[in-house]
């Protein structure tokens, strides 16, 4: 529900707003980093839409909210990557059903998330989608890098634009989530606003994922280059979590050059990791640190579009080993 969801006033109010005025848009493009929450306000959105309570806060008691909540809900459809990309048998897919009416009556949600991963088949038959909407029929975009899709598919929808959360309305709601505020302050601050990477920091299903980035970056430092391209390896097995091992190994170092210049323990983002950042820095040289933080940056951003991860990762080990 609305009331569940940390920030993001101004986007919620202009959707309930709209369903409130029966003014819904054919389409919505949500954009932000990844885990500001953009797939769940889509969520609730469609669960409101569909509401039987015609109301624009869902129930969460209707047979059609309980479907939804399920997965099982047959006007609701979600379109993502299959491998990199969406592709156009998709996007037909989608044009051949709206062909038809909806299963309850009611109307149709499309859901097509990270939709900068369709080709530029797929963004141009959506665009005649788009540009000839069936009436009770609602697409919602989710995108990282909007800027990446088709001027002319930006047009059509009405974009809503996702803000990091402030770190202190991050804390206080992490509190609540049960952590004590001394590590909902260190988990906010690691999360750069956004609720979904916060959640993954404390899930219990994996160790700290802080643990083992601090372990890497130790290991790299040692300068042996056979290490280096092992861990690179490692990294790039698990391609969903190297943006957030890269966004903390960035704060690591942002932390390693902060206590080599100030050795101020108030400026610290992993303050409860304070020995080990002190061992770290130790004979570190400060205009290393700082290239190797650009470094990171760098290979972090390159990431998104369809660079070689293996190499980018290994070329950015070699660069943070002493050795290299």
């Amino acid at each position: 529900m609305w009331q569940q969801i940390v920030g993001h006033e101004t986007v919620i109010k202009t959707l309930i707003n709209a369903l409130n005025n029966k003014k819904v848009a054919h389409a919505y493009l949500l954009t932000g980093p990844r885990g500001l929450g953009k797939e769940t306000i889509a969520r609730t959105f469609a669960q409101a839409f569909f509401c039987e309570r015609e109301e624009s806060i869902p129930c969460d008691q209707c047979s059609n909210c309980k479907r939804l909540q399920e997965g099982n809900y047959p006007d609701f459809h979600i379109i993502e990557p299959t491998g990199n990309a969406i592709k156009i048998e998709q996007i037909r897919n989608i044009q051949k059903s709206c062909q038809y009416k909806p299963y309850e009556g009611i109307g149709r949600v499309y859901l097509i998330k990270n939709a900068e991963a369709m080709t530029v088949e797929s963004a141009n038959c959506l665009l005649k989608v788009l540009e000839e909407p069936n009436e009770n029929t609602v697409f919602l975009l989710t995108a990282e890098n909007p800027y990446m899709l088709l001027p002319t598919v930006l047009s059509r929808c009405q974009r809503l634009n996702l803000r990091p959360v402030p770190p202190s309305v991050l804390a206080d709601w992490l509190i609540k989530q049960g952590l004590d505020s001394e590590r909902a302050r260190v988990i906010s601050a690691l999360s750069d606003g956004a609720p979904g990477k916060a959640l993954n920091l404390i899930s219990p299903k994996e160790p700290d994922r802080r643990e083992t980035v601090v372990a890497k970056a130790a290991q790299i430092q040692r300068g042996d280059v056979i290490t280096a391209l092992r861990i690179a390896e490692d990294m790039e097995k698990d391609k969903d979590a190297v943006k957030e091992d890269l966004d903390l190994l960035a704060t690591w170092y942002r932390d390693l050059l902060v206590w080599a210049k100030t050795r101020e323990t108030r400026l610290l983002i992993n303050l409860d990791f304070l020995d080990e950042i002190k061992k770290q820095a130790l004979g570190l040289d400060i205009n290393k640190i700082g290239k190797d933080l650009n470094d990171i940056m760098k290979t972090r951003k390159n990431i998104q579009s369809n660079v070689n991860l293996k190499l980018s990762l290994e070329t950015l080990l070699l660069k943070l080993s002493k050795s290299a």
